[in-house]
């Protein structure tokens, strides 16, 4: 593990002397191509059920974090922001802004396919709905982040 900087010492007590409770909303900008986001898709296709896994690595993305500032101000007094990963966070995070996206597909499944039949993934992706997702990201993907106050007031951390 990484040792703490003093930028993020500076950081937390920024955040201690700002009275924080309860829950505090948390934008973390992360680097180019570090967040993968699986999301299970289902939806209706020519009057059949259907189902699609799409897996996206976003060359761009802010996630949004909601978490007790209590549990977020241990977490950077224990960990190096470089050493944090989607396995340190509650599972309460998910994409606020992205872009430019690859994707891929897998466990398609439709009632009567027939296998001569040509289907556009991508329209079905795009003509579903998601009926969950996860988000991942590993250590050294987050470049700065932004603790929202209950006052809208910004307090930002930049590595």
């Amino acid at each position: 593990m990484n040792p703490i900087t003093q930028k993020q010492i500076d950081f937390v007590k920024r955040l201690e002397q700002a009275n924080l409770e309860g829950e505090v909303e948390v934008m973390l900008n992360m680097q180019k191509y570090s967040v993968d986001e699986t999301t299970w898709h289902y939806g209706h296709y020519e009057d059949r059920e259907f189902s699609i896994t799409a897996y996206t690595n976003w060359k761009r993305s802010t996630l949004h974090l909601e978490i007790d500032v209590d549990e977020f101000i241990t977490l950077l007094k224990d960990r190096a922001v470089c050493d944090i990963s989607s396995k340190n966070l509650p599972s309460s995070v998910w994409i606020e802004e992205s872009s430019d996206g690859d994707i891929d597909f897998d466990d398609f499944e439709i009632e009567n396919y027939n296998e001569e039949e040509e289907i556009d993934f991508y329209d079905l992706y795009w003509d579903s709905e998601i009926n969950d997702s996860e988000i991942n990201f590993e250590e050294g993907a987050i470049w700065g982040m932004e603790v929202v106050t209950k006052d809208r007031e910004t307090i930002s951390y930049e590595e």
